[in-house]
């Protein structure tokens, strides 16, 4: 599952939220959380403020190198949220509007 945010993000916080209250359910799901490189000053901050810091599941977080996901993906509503097969294939992805119940379909 790779979840792009922004750590100025309201939508994102909460997504944290919900993802810690259900991290039990990643036992074969991996987790990556990228955001643009031009947010990186407030990744510490927001890593602080949703205490997501010691959480084993979210310890692949960090910030794109260049510009790379303007190049890879068209998103509108943050965070989006991409599931990815064991052969890096993109299966289903979703935006901002999307409910916890539809994300926890994808998970394992």
């Amino acid at each position: 599952m790779l979840m792009i945010f922004s750590p100025q993000c309201d939508h994102c916080e909460h997504m944290m939220d919900s993802l810690k209250n259900i991290a039990g359910m990643f036992k074969n799901t991996q987790l990556m959380l990228v955001a643009e490189d031009r947010n990186k000053q407030f990744m510490k901050g927001f890593i602080e403020k949703t205490k997501i810091g010691d959480i084993p599941l979210f310890q692949n977080i960090g910030t794109e190198r260049g510009r790379l996901i303007g190049e890879i993906y068209n998103y509108k509503i943050l965070p989006q949220v991409n599931f990815y097969d064991k052969n890096y294939k993109l299966v289903h992805s979703f935006d901002g509007n999307a409910g916890l119940d539809s994300i926890k379909m994808f998970i394992q």
